[in-house]
């Protein structure tokens, strides 16, 4: 498995906190299904592997983001909420709460 220098500081992080909310070791996480099955999946190259380890531990670090940021990803690909990418002049806010709803505002500016 490859991480970047970016990634390997994340992992740590995400290793460290997880580590000490859930009062687990490190090797227990590491040693998770999820993980070892990241690790020995044929079909990932080693940089594939490091970016799947890195959103797997992000998950599992913050599930209540990722629930929203599924949400929010499912409700694009839907139709159901229109954004561009190119956001020049324009005030965009999301805001998120636990139970995973959302709301988009986006501004666009006076002319």
């Amino acid at each position: 498995m490859h991480l970047t220098f970016s990634n390997k500081i994340k992992v740590e992080k995400y290793l460290s906190e997880i580590s000490r909310r859930d009062a687990l070791s490190v090797e227990q996480i590491l040693n998770l299904p999820e993980i070892m099955e990241i690790n020995s999946n044929q079909k990932l190259n080693n940089s594939q592997k490091g970016e799947k380890l890195v959103d797997f531990l992000y998950s599992l670090r913050y599930p209540e983001i990722t629930k929203c940021e599924q949400k929010y990803k499912k409700a694009v690909k839907a139709g159901n909420i229109k954004h561009s990418t190119n956001f020049e002049g324009v005030d965009v806010s999301f805001q998120f709460n636990s139970e995973g709803d959302y709301e988009l505002r986006i501004n666009a500016p006076e002319k």
